[in-house]
């Protein structure tokens, strides 16, 4: 890593790392004061909670028992800090936007544009005066234009120019403008921005501006020099581009699905008698349902109701909540949409925004038909303290989970009113097992309920682990209260240490209610996040193609599908971070639904999958894969093949089915060697999908499925040319081939 890389770093970590925010230290002291002055059976008696409510009120109880009597409301937890100080120590500055400004020069010597491309926009993010946004934009408008970026070094330069700038800064940034136009072709912009640089240059008498004048001069004889129909002009092509396929919609896969309606196979009587009859409205023509298994051990679990085939989608399902805090600079925090032109937060230095579109859709608190990532509650530079801890990209996603939820929906629903009158209540005051004895009746990613309905684990969670996600509970409680969010705190109402009830709901919300729903979320995030990804190329028709993490994000109703080391389906990340679950294999209607959480089994051995899934999530995995044993070693040697006759089994170095010496499977294995796996690997490398050919691999699947016998690491291999097949219809990508321009000009214009 660059000199800049490091010492960047570091200066963020003194502004923005939760462990060395005032605020956070002074609640951490708080707390450990008030624990060191409780009785001794207080560990007793945290550990006998069995509620979120239970736990919070006792943390909230200690912390009171600190304070002066006389004092009210909020001012218990002994935390003095208004809004507006909050912003003064979190919020824009011009020396920051400035120090980052020095960091992005020093990359740019060391032609680092990665670190570069990211101080900059941080740069540009905490400028506070317009002077200093536009001498930041005109600066990232130089990167951009050296790393052959001209599409967002335009966008930068037009940005910059309405805001107030030095006259050198103009001249500059017209030459920058009407050199990123030429590289487009677009020629009579550039003649109008070349005019426009040599104007201001020739009103200075600096050698520098004379340098530039004269470049300007240059570039502008050889522009009109060339005729518009010159033949040997270069098509534009960018180095960046940021895909985002439009997911399909359920009501799309439904009309699939009736087109070849085909009659579902016969369930059992047990199956029926578990089967739950509730709607799951992010699968298709209800294609998937939730069972109740019946064992302790499951729980719930979903199941297909008709036959399907690889490729089949099964569910499509907007995130609840996401957070893209750790690639802030790089991508859009509404829309999740990869971008190095980032325009900032008008409200705070922490996050960005590829269009003022997004911009506004984040700040605009009502429901919206594609909403996107919301950025009310943790604006106004309450991000940092948020996080809670820079080890875990858990924390913030959890609280979105709650901040988007408006007050009085919460209120109905923790106290069974309004459109909840028939609800149970919430988690987080009631056993789990309460609650989740019945689910919704209505599934819905855009409901509350649903997010509410997921399982924490607490209890297999140990009291020290419990008390710390307490404790970041009620500190993430204050940070909403601190964002605007309307609650009421110890004295300012009769009910703070009740539990809810349909009799005692309130017009404004406990700050104690509020702390025991944020304790839930935080427990329900850790085992029902997944990450979020994209594919990221350097070029269209890439070969060795990357899976980029950027972000976290929680959904609903895919998070009950059970883990299995050998799944049967698997999951694709679409725009706004939709996420497409598909078959991998054919499954006959009963068949359960399982994802991997983490591996496959012939990516790690089973001590480690069990050992990571119980740490996680805390479960011992006892899929058919772990039963086994199976591993890495497991598909190695030669397929073990099952004859369609007569159902017997040999392997693919004998001649012949010992039963019926047929070869039928032993030339199906060739063919899938000799011809499909070089065809679909053809297929791969125009970079360019349809629908079609990934029917043809279904069918290749469905088929292939009848002869090999698990585990095979042809079907593995099989099932892999199908994901990346769907992952170029579906998923989200980028192509990014970011190199330096002409390092001379770089040192003349840095």
């Amino acid at each position: 890593k660059s000199t800049a890389d490091r010492i960047a770093k570091q200066f963020t970590d003194s502004l923005e790392s939760a462990s060395n925010q005032p605020l956070l230290i002074e609640f951490n002291n708080i707390i450990d004061e008030a624990l060191r002055q409780c009785h001794d059976n207080w560990t007793e008696n945290f550990d006998r909670a069995r509620t979120d409510f239970q736990r919070v009120c006792i943390l909230l109880q200690a912390i009171k028992s600190l304070v002066d009597e006389a004092k009210q409301g909020v001012d218990n937890l002994g935390l003095d800090i208004t809004e507006e100080e909050v912003l003064q120590e979190n919020g824009k500055s011009d020396e920051i936007s400035r120090r980052y400004l020095s960091y992005g020069k020093l990359a740019i010597y060391e032609e680092d544009f990665e670190t570069s491309l990211n101080v900059l926009t941080k740069a540009v993010f905490y400028a506070s005066s317009p002077e200093r946004l536009s001498k930041a934009l005109a600066f990232r408008c130089q990167l951009l234009h050296e790393i052959q970026l001209f599409d967002e070094a335009i966008e930068d330069g037009l940005m910059a120019l309405e805001l107030s700038c030095t006259q050198n800064n103009v001249g500059n940034i017209h030459l920058y403008l009407a050199d990123s136009y030429q590289k487009k072709n677009m020629r009579e912009e550039a003649r109008t921005h070349y005019i426009k640089a040599l104007t201001i240059f020739n009103e200075e008498n600096i050698n520098r501006i004379l340098e530039n004048s004269l470049k300007a001069t240059t570039a502008l004889s050889e522009l009109l020099s060339t005729s518009d129909t010159n033949s040997q002009m270069q098509p534009y092509v960018p180095k960046f581009k940021c895909f985002r396929s439009k997911p399909p919609s359920v009501k799309e896969i439904k009309k699939e699905i009736f087109s070849n309606k085909s009659e579902a196979s016969s369930t059992s009587e047990f199956d029926r008698r578990n089967a739950l009859d509730f709607k799951i409205l992010s699968a298709p023509n209800g294609i998937v349902r939730l069972k109740d298994t019946g064992c302790a051990k499951t729980g719930y679990t979903m199941e297909v109701v008709r036959d399907v085939s690889a490729g089949d989608i099964l569910m499509i399902e907007k995130p609840w909540a996401m957070s893209t805090w750790k690639a802030r600079t790089k991508y859009c925090y509404y829309c999740c949409k990869r971008s190095h032109n980032l325009k900032p937060c008008s409200d705070c230095p922490h996050v960005g925004f590829c269009s003022v579109e997004c911009n506004r859709n984040a700040k605009n608190p009502a429901e919206l038909p594609e909403d996107g990532n919301k950025h009310i509650y943790d604006c106004q530079g309450l991000c940092p303290f948020i996080i809670f801890n820079d080890k875990s990209d858990l924390v913030h996603p959890a609280f979105n989970c709650l901040a988007k939820v408006p007050p009085n929906k919460l209120l109905d629903y923790v106290c069974s009113t309004g459109s909840y009158a028939d609800g149970k209540g919430h988690q987080a005051f009631k056993a789990p097992d309460v609650i989740q004895r019945v689910p919704p009746t209505v599934f819905d990613s855009s409901d509350y309920s649903s997010i509410a309905f997921l399982f924490t684990g607490s209890e297999k969670r140990r009291t020290g682990c419990l008390l710390e996600l307490t404790k970041t509970a009620v500190f993430l409680t204050y940070c909403l209260h601190l964002g605007g969010y309307s609650m009421k705190w110890f004295n300012e109402t009769d009910i703070f240490f009740s539990e809810p009830s349909i009799s005692n709901r309130p017009d404004i919300i406990p700050a104690s209610w509020l702390a025991a729903c944020m304790l839930y979320h935080l427990q329900a995030t850790e085992i029902n996040s997944f990450q979020t990804v994209e594919v990221v190329a350097k070029e269209l028709f890439s070969n060795s193609p990357k899976f980029e993490e950027f972000g976290v994000s929680v959904y609903p109703t895919i998070s009950l599908i059970n883990h299995s080391c050998d799944p049967t389906a698997s999951v694709l990340m679409s725009d706004k971070g939709v996420m497409i679950v598909y078959a991998l294999e054919s499954l006959s209607a009963g068949n359960e639904l399982s994802i991997t959480y983490q591996s496959y089994f012939y990516e790690k051995s089973t001590q480690e999958r069990r050992d990571w899934l119980r740490s996680r999530y805390h479960f011992c995995c006892e899929c058919i894969a772990c039963r086994h044993d199976w591993d890495q070693k497991s598909v190695e040697g030669p397929e073990r093949l099952i004859c369609q006759k007569f159902g017997s089994f040999f392997t693919e170095d004998a001649e012949e089915c010992p039963a019926c010496g047929s070869q039928e499977c032993l030339l199906i294995i060739k063919d899938l060697r000799q011809n499909v796996l070089p065809k679909l690997d053809q297929c791969l490398s125009k970079n360019i999908c349809t629908l079609e050919e990934s029917k043809y691999v279904s069918t290749i699947i469905d088929n292939a499925q009848k002869c090999l016998v698990k585990p095979s690491s042809l079907l593995i291999k099989l099932q892999e040319k199908h994901f990346a097949i769907l992952s170029l219809i579906y998923c989200n990508r980028t192509i990014e081939n970011l190199t330096f321009g002409n390092t001379s000009e770089k040192s003349n214009r840095s």
